[in-house]
């Protein structure tokens, strides 16, 4: 999938989301597999204490698996039903970027895993189960 592929077409304008937006995430380039590769920078992501917040993490996990299913079910309407997320390292700056892998695959859902990394360490490591429903 490129990053102008018919399946992110095909979410119009902003194909992350209004919350993928006010974060800054964005599209880098495509892995080898085919699915998105996401960064977000840590700056504007942080809570109180100046390290990146968990539920930007949460959010730019549960927007790289979403993404990675539009790729594998592209005529599908994929909905995110159960999110869980380890973080691992604290991170203070620069950006965070995805590697996504698809570890199960059914007829009407599958499983995600999203790694992010800063500087090539792992610092969070999620999954979603994603809910397959028709389009229209």
């Amino acid at each position: 999938m490129s990053l102008t592929s018919p399946s992110l077409d095909a979410l119009g304008d902003n194909p992350l989301g209004a919350l993928g937006a006010r974060l800054n995430i964005r599209l880098a380039s495509t892995a080898i597999d085919g699915y998105p590769v996401l960064v977000m920078p840590v700056v504007g992501n942080t809570q109180p204490f100046g390290y990146l917040h968990g539920g930007a993490s949460a959010v730019l996990v549960e927007t790289a698996a979403s993404l990675a299913a539009l790729t594998d079910f592209p005529d599908s309407l994929p909905i995110g039903s159960s999110l869980g997320i380890h973080h691992l390292a604290p991170v203070r700056s620069g950006e965070v970027e995805t590697r996504t892998r698809c570890i199960d695959q059914r007829s009407s859902r599958a499983l995600y895993e999203v790694n992010v990394r800063h500087d090539g360490q792992l610092i969070a490591s999620g999954r979603l189960t994603v809910v397959i429903k028709p389009r229209g």
